[in-house]
């Protein structure tokens, strides 16, 4: 588990969100890179170096936000800040998460 503190930044892998997780990487911050490509979200995280990692992550998918939050709580065991970057352009578009 990290020692820094930790956020979750969403639509991380380019543009506003990758420059958001870069800065806070660079303030100190263990920064995990949430986006929907999940190889360029990886390639991102490595250009940042190792304060950055990078997960799958489909804000319109609750599954893929359970799984996100698993994912963190296991790793780190707490999230200390979330930048919600990721746009949704069609709210109807969500899926709720079938079991």
């Amino acid at each position: 588990m990290s020692e820094l503190p930790v956020c979750l930044v969403t639509g991380a892998a380019r543009g506003i969100g990758y420059g958001i997780a870069q800065r806070l990487a660079g303030d100190g911050w263990h920064v995990i890179m949430g986006d929907l490509d999940e190889a360029e979200c990886r390639t991102a995280a490595e250009r940042i170096g190792p304060q950055a990692t990078a997960i799958a992550l489909d804000v319109r998918d609750e599954c893929s936000i359970e799984q996100a939050v698993n994912e963190v709580q296991l790793a780190h065991g707490r999230l200390d800040g979330l930048v919600n970057n990721a746009a949704i352009s069609d709210p109807g578009d969500s899926r709720p998460c079938r079991r």
